[in-house]
């Protein structure tokens, strides 16, 4: 089995602007309370590393959240969210349920901060959650021959080996894609759903690379 990256190169700066930044859906089921009761919460959390995400890096996260209640966001001094590791949890709802919009909810200034090397996300106390976690997306695939993924579809059409990829880069939910060389079908695969792929003559598999992390090639 062949891997390689393949580099859209966009006509149109229209493109590449509606291309820039994209969706990662993540479902995160209830996992317990939070880390002052479950010291190892931080490893129960959905790392946002693993998509390329460096803290180090970054200075925000813009994301949306769909949860009744009791949703975390841990900031870590670990990239793999160490429960050794200083912390900072940040609880979203706090059993009663939270309206956030535009409005600062909370402004704080550590007197001894430490670098943020890992973030993670997670429910729990009950409550299961669904994010979307925007990324900027380079415009990179990294590409997978005689394979094909066997998540959920966004939807399924008849392309080419260029247009295929090009079709899913300008989809922010669409994570990846499987394109037929015999047939064309090309497949749109969906954010938010584990990697699971099988080995399948004809087919490639082509995920998209955020921040220079490609979910393939991790």
């Amino acid at each position: 089995m062949k891997e390689y990256i393949i580099l859209i190169i966009f006509q149109y700066f229209e493109d590449i602007y509606a291309s820039a930044v994209s969706e990662i859906w993540v479902h995160t089921p209830n996992t317990g309370n939070g880390v002052y009761w479950v010291p190892n919460a931080p490893e129960l959390s959905h790392p946002l590393n693993q998509y390329g995400y460096d803290a180090s890096q970054n200075y925000s996260i813009r994301l949306d959240l769909k949860v009744c209640s009791n949703a975390f966001v841990y900031l870590s001094a670990s990239s793999i969210m160490d429960k050794q590791a200083a912390l900072y949890e940040i609880c979203i709802g706090g059993g009663k349920g939270l309206s956030v919009d535009s409005e600062v909810v909370i402004d704080w200034r550590d007197p001894n901060p430490f670098i943020i090397h890992g973030v993670g996300v997670r429910t729990g106390i009950g409550q299961s959650g669904q994010w979307i976690i925007y990324m900027e997306a380079l415009g990179y695939f990294c590409l997978h021959t005689e394979t094909r993924g066997t998540m959920k579809l966004v939807k399924t059409i008849l392309a080419t080996k260029y247009t295929c990829p090009y079709l899913c880069n300008g989809i922010h939910n669409c994570m990846g894609f499987n394109f037929n060389v015999h047939t064309r079908v090309c497949e749109l695969i969906s954010t938010g759903e584990k990697m699971l792929t099988t080995t399948d003559s004809g087919w490639t598999f082509g995920t998209k690379c955020f921040q220079w992390k490609c979910f393939a090639c991790i």
